[in-house]
C-alpha cells in the first residue's frame, strides 16, 4: 500500500519537533552561520567592514528574538500556571466555606430543636395539670349543683402559659423546616403570657361554672396532646429517627384516645 505524500511545510515539521530537538537545530546552524563567516574573513577576499557590522548585527538579533520569544512564551505559560493555581485555591476556598457554613447551620438548628424541645415539654406539664386541676374544679361545681348551693363566684382565673425561648427564635424556625416549624408555631402560638380571667357582675351558676371548667378541661387535654407529639417530632429530628407525622395528620386518633372531662 503506497502511503499519501507528507504535504508539510518544512515550517509546519519544525513546529512539530520536540522542544530540545528545535534548540539542537538552531544552535547548530547558529554555529554555521558563525563558521562561515570566520571562514570567510580567513579568505584573502577583504570582506567589508559594513557588512561584516551588519551580518554581526543580524545574527545577534536572531539569536535575541529567539530568545525573547522563548521568554515570553515561559512567561506566558507561568502565568497561565498561576492563574490555574489561583483559580483552583479559591473553589477550594468555597468548598471550605461552604462546608463551615453548612455545620455551623446544623450546629444552629441541633441547639435551636433542643431548646424549643424543652420549651415545648415544660408546657406540656403545665397544660395536663391545667386539665386536671379544671377537671376538679368541674368535679366540685357538680357536687354544689347537687347540693343546690350557688357560690359567690363573680369571676374566674384560668393559668397563663408563656414561651419566651420560642417568641425569641421565631425568626430563626426556618432551620426546622416548614412542616415542624409549622406545627411549633401551632402549638406555641397559645403560650402567649397573657392573663385569661372571666369577670361579671352576677354570680355564676354552678351549671356555668361546670360547662366553662369542662371546656376549659378538655381545651387543656388537647393542648397537652398537641404538646407531647410536637415533642416527639421534634426529638425524631434531633435524633434523625422516624418521623411521627404533623399534628393534622395524627388530630384524630390522639383526640380519639383522650378520656372525655
Amino acid at each position: 500500500m503506497v502511503e499519501p505524500p507528507d504535504v508539510r511545510s518544512p515550517a509546519q515539521k519544525f513546529d512539530e519537533l520536540p522542544f530540545p530537538v528545535k534548540v539542537v537545530l538552531v544552535t547548530n546552524l547558529l554555529f554555521i552561520i558563525i563558521n562561515v563567516v570566520l571562514a570567510w574573513s580567513l579568505l584573502p577576499v577583504k570582506l567589508d567592514q559594513g557588512l561584516a557590522t551588519l551580518a554581526g548585527a543580524v545574527i545577534g538579533l536572531c539569536v535575541v528574538a529567539w530568545q525573547t520569544n522563548r521568554g515570553f512564551q515561559n512567561l506566558i505559560r507561568s502565568q497561565e500556571n498561576q492563574a490555574e493555581l489561583e483559580r483552583a485555591g479559591r473553589l477550594h476556598q468555597a468548598e471550605i466555606d461552604a462546608s463551615a457554613a453548612e455545620r455551623r447551620r446544623i450546629a444552629d438548628k441541633d441547639v435551636l430543636l433542643s431548646a424549643i424541645r424543652a420549651e415545648v415539654v415544660y408546657l406540656y406539664g403545665a397544660a395536663s395539670e391545667a386539665a386536671t386541676r379544671a377537671i376538679m374544679f368541674k368535679i366540685m361545681y357538680e357536687e354544689m349543683e347537687r347540693d343546690r348551693s350557688t357560690p359567690p363566684i363573680k369571676s374566674l382565673h384560668f393559668p397563663t402559659f408563656d414561651a419566651p425561648i420560642y417568641r425569641a427564635n421565631i425568626s430563626h424556625l426556618g432551620l426546622i423546616g416548614p412542616s415542624l416549624g409549622a406545627d411549633v408555631i401551632k402549638v406555641l402560638s397559645r403560650a402567649d403570657g397573657k392573663d385569661k380571667n372571666i369577670s361579671l357582675d352576677a354570680p355564676i351558676s354552678p351549671r356555668n361554672l361546670i360547662v366553662i371548667h369542662r371546656g376549659n378541661a378538655d381545651m387543656m387535654q388537647k393542648w397537652a396532646s398537641d404538646l407531647y407529639h410536637v415533642a416527639t417530632r421534634l426529638q425524631a429530628a434531633e435524633q434523625n429517627t422516624a418521623e411521627p407525622g404533623t399534628l393534622a395528620q395524627t388530630e384524630r386518633s390522639r383526640y380519639g384516645a383522650l378520656t372525655p372531662p
